[in-house]
């Protein structure tokens, strides 16, 4: 009887017996009467297998690996979206993410609708607070031009090293004021009490 058996993609059967290879066509739907292809090795086989959209048919035996042509055993087109032979690896891992999600339940990776329309409020007051407590203050310009010395004496990178030092020096200088300012500014509002009225029309008067 027969040792191995493997089927191909178009439905040829491939059996073996001993040393001797055989295909039959439409196995299932006519009697088998003589084989389609046969084939003989050195050794006994061990295995068969039909490649995946490749008309042949891969034989293991005692002495090695042989390979037997058998037109029509393969599919002649496949869908890439299904099984393709030559998908790429970003293709591949795109296909296994995709079978993964296929076996989640749906209620699992549905979104509430309330969730995303709504709005974080006390984080959104958090980072309203966070950025009040900031104090921003805008540099002034100056302008300053160092004085022309004789020739010979002083290039332009020195005077341009010269303007930098002496603008960076001063606004560093007015900053602080500013900042030192604002802060006093702040501080004054913040000790200074809400007033109290004995009746809500006192405030228009």
């Amino acid at each position: 009887g027969a040792s191995h058996l493997q089927f191909s993609q178009k439905g040829l059967l491939g059996l073996s017996f001993g040393n001797r290879v055989e295909v039959y066509q439409d196995p299932t739907v006519h009697a088998l009467t003589h084989p389609y292809m046969k084939h003989e090795v050195m050794k006994t086989v061990t295995s068969l297998q039909f490649c995946p959209y490749e008309d042949v048919l891969g034989i293991g035996h005692g002495a090695g690996f042989s390979s037997m042509l058998v037109p029509g055993a393969a599919e002649p087109n496949f869908d890439a979206l299904e099984a393709n032979p030559y998908q790429t690896v970003k293709q591949r891992k795109e296909a296994e993410v995709k079978l993964l999600m296929d076996k989640v339940a749906p209620e699992l990776i549905t979104v509430d609708r309330e969730a995303l329309a709504g709005v974080d409020v006390p984080t959104l007051q958090e980072k309203l607070e966070e950025r009040n407590k900031k104090l921003f203050v805008k540099p002034s310009n100056i302008e300053f031009d160092p004085r022309q010395k004789m020739k010979g004496k002083g290039g332009s990178a020195k005077r341009h090293h010269i303007r930098r030092t002496v603008v960076e020096q001063n606004r560093a200088s007015n900053l602080k004021g500013d900042l030192e300012e604002r802060e006093g500014r702040r501080e004054g509002q913040m000790k200074k009490d809400a007033p109290v009225f004995k009746n809500v029309l006192d405030r228009f008067k």
